[in-house]
């Protein structure tokens, strides 16, 4: 199966300030084990990889499944990429991350966007 794990951009919430330049380690985790499991995983980070809506839309077509980690302050950037996915591709969606383990009610009210998510 072909899997894309997603960590949405920082800018929106912190502007020009630097984000973090470090890799998204929980995905990278998820990633390794999914690999393990003999699928096909790419990660992208939207703001390392200076990934545009453009490009992310083309981006999103090659995959079955599309998981996004969100912490609380990207969780509407998260939001908007999953918008992007369900109005564009037929992808499995799942959100994980801080956000959906901590604050699930408000993760339910956009259930519509996402097929699962993950708590921890």
């Amino acid at each position: 199966m072909k899997i894309l794990l997603v960590n949405p951009s920082q800018r929106g919430v912190y502007g020009k300030l630097n984000a973090p330049a470090y890799p998204p380690l929980g995905l990278s985790y998820i990633g390794a084990v999914l690999e393990d499991a003999n699928h096909e995983v790419k990660i992208i980070d939207m703001d390392t990889d200076k990934i545009s809506k453009e490009k992310f839309l083309k981006i999103i077509k090659n995959y079955e499944v599309i998981g996004i980690t969100a912490t609380t302050p990207v969780f509407k950037e998260a939001e908007k990429l999953f918008k992007l996915i369900k109005e564009n591709t037929n992808a499995i969606t799942i959100l994980g991350g801080v956000h959906a383990t901590i604050a699930p009610k408000e993760c339910v009210k956009s259930y519509f966007l996402y097929g699962f998510f993950l708590l921890y």
